[in-house]
């Protein structure tokens, strides 16, 4: 009898848990339930280094706040050796730099829409005023500068940055508006923790993009 698929799926979970008591891993996982292994060694050659999003400069003003400059421009980036694609990205970054505060600091973030389309930034799982918050309201257009301000009151988290424009949110972070925005507290810095950025801190950004002649394929995005 050939299994349903809540079944098979009930196979899956079973497998997930009786092959770690085991000491296989998920590779061994995948071979078990499919028959096929997933094993790349010796078949694929890593040749890029992990890189890091770099972390953007800040500076406190006369207020005690901490400020950022973020200019949403157009520029490019080589997604694919040795080519250099059009991009959107943050100060020529994409991903965008990485902001990084601590909590009980207040920030000013200075975001100037440098592109040719009005576009927004929302700060994703940041506690804050609804008028700071950069979602489809409070759009930025092009030339323009948005300036929100804010007290970081929440626990240490890592948290993201990207375009919130009504109907247009998946094309702009699609050409590359997006980046990190860490927030520290005693946790997170505390020595027995990893905590240098880039170093033995570092995030993994996952993206899909799809390219056609060295540009970006607009209509594959999701």
């Amino acid at each position: 009898m050939t299994p349903t698929r809540r079944q098979t799926l009930r196979l899956i979970g079973g497998a997930a848990v009786a092959l770690p008591a085991l000491g296989l891993g998920l590779p061994a996982l995948r071979t078990a339930v499919t028959g096929r292994s997933i094993d790349t060694v010796g078949r694929i050659a890593f040749t890029h280094r992990v890189q890091a999003p770099p972390l953007a400069e800040s500076r406190f003003d006369g207020e005690g706040r901490r400020v950022f400059e973020l200019d949403i421009r157009q520029g490019t980036r080589e997604f694919i050796a040795g080519r250099r694609s059009p991009a959107w990205g943050v100060n020529g970054e994409c991903p965008g730099p990485t902001l990084r505060a601590a909590r009980g600091e207040t920030v000013l973030i200075n975001v100037a829409n440098g592109v040719d389309e009005a576009t927004s930034l929302h700060w994703h799982g940041m506690h804050l005023p609804p008028t700071m918050d950069g979602g489809p309201h409070r759009m930025i257009e092009p030339g323009a500068t948005w300036s929100p301000t804010w007290r970081i009151d929440q626990p240490g988290a890592s948290l993201w940055y990207h375009p919130h424009p009504h109907g247009k949110t998946a094309q702009h972070l699609y050409r590359g508006v997006a980046g990190m925005f860490l927030i520290d507290d005693d946790d997170t810095t505390a020595k027995s923790l990893p905590h240098r950025y880039g170093i033995d801190d570092v995030p993994v950004i996952v993206q899909d993009r799809r390219f056609v002649d060295g540009r970006l394929e607009e209509a594959a995005r999701i």
